[in-house]
């Protein structure tokens, strides 16, 4: 926590919440968000995220994770969902001050009705967190507004989004080396803009490529540009993660 002013209270504050927490569990019971101590917690943590922070939560925000805003106390807590336990870890580690509680194993069906296993976790609510919401939230639905790419994605942000929603193209003979960043969830005028900023704030030469019968977009960065991408993000992608990210041939 030394990115923090008041880190030691900061670190006593949440080992008593912890502490609280398993007394509760004991009793079958659950530790209330508006408690005193959590309360408490929260007015330790700064109302604006240190950078770090800020470009983890960005690249997190373009790829699979939620938000939830309440416009009553005008906070934001953010949600994540992965299946991959090592994965969950990591990113738990990273943000731990804005967490409390470890990842969380819960089993669900799928869209195709079939039972996957996902390691879940969310940080506190807090006003910290509202800049995501202010940044992709747009008449109630989750988008990426001109310019985020170009003024905010540092790269940390791109190697944290790569790990989340990127994958490795096809290595059949003649296809070289790229990847891909699975931007489905996003319209194509909004994948078409972020494809523009890419290219000119890193000098890569991505373009936009339509799946599922030419209905969703998705980002594709050809082997030409691979080595300029693994140099940017090699120093951010956890070891979970790295055989997404194999050394430029």
């Amino acid at each position: 926590m030394s990115l923090f002013k008041n880190s030691k209270e900061l670190g006593l504050i949440r080992e008593k919440i912890i502490k609280a927490q398993e007394e509760r569990a004991l009793m079958g019971k659950k530790l209330s968000p508006n408690s005193k101590l959590i309360k408490e917690y929260k007015n330790y943590l700064p109302t604006t995220l240190p950078q770090k922070y800020f470009s983890i939560i960005l690249g997190h925000m373009l790829g699979d994770v939620s938000l939830k805003h309440n416009s009553n106390t005008k906070q934001t807590c953010i949600k994540f969902e992965w299946g991959k336990q090592a994965y969950a870890d990591y990113v738990y580690g990273l943000l731990k001050p804005y967490i409390l509680s470890p990842p969380r194993v819960q089993t669900r069906k799928n869209a195709s009705g079939n039972l996957v296993t996902t390691y879940c976790f969310q940080t506190i609510s807090h006003r910290s967190f509202n800049v995501f919401y202010d940044l992709f939230i747009v008449e109630g639905k989750k988008t990426v507004i001109k310019g985020l790419i170009k003024n905010y994605l540092t790269p940390l942000a791109l190697a944290t989004w790569y790990m989340d929603d990127g994958s490795l193209t096809d290595y059949r003979s003649g296809h070289g080396q790229g990847v891909q960043l699975h931007t489905q969830g996003f319209t194509k005028e909004a994948v078409e803009q972020m494809v523009t900023e890419l290219n000119d704030k890193y000098q890569f030469n991505c373009w936009m490529r339509l799946v599922k019968k030419g209905r969703l977009p998705i980002i594709c960065l050809p082997s030409e540009s691979y080595s300029l991408f693994y140099e940017i993000v090699k120093d951010y992608v956890d070891s979970s993660m790295i055989h997404k990210l194999p050394k430029p041939k």
